[in-house]
This record gives structure tokens, C-alpha cells and sequence, in this order.
């Protein structure tokens, strides 16, 4: 599954998807799940 997420890169953002990222290993039972940040610049 993909899900994509257009966020500010905010320190309150970054701790929510932290945690957020914890809990689906933890549910869905896996060693490690991939996240991934890339700048956006909108022209």
C-alpha cells in the first residue's frame, strides 16, 4: 500500500508521523516500515 501526505516539515509533524510510524509496526506485526520525506518546492 501507498499513502502519500502533503505536510508542512514542522517538528510537530515529524514527531506525529515518528509515533504514528510505531504503531502500524505494531499493529500490522512488522520489523520496519518505510517512510520516506522529500522537499517539495511549489513554482
Amino acid at each position: 500500500m501507498r499513502l502519500f501526505a502533503d505536510v508542512p516539515d514542522t517538528p510537530v509533524n515529524r514527531e506525529w508521523f515518528l509515533q504514528f510510524k510505531e504503531r502500524l509496526k505494531r499493529d500490522f506485526q512488522q520489523i520496519d516500515i518505510w517512510m520516506i520525506t522529500h522537499p517539495i518546492e511549489v513554482l
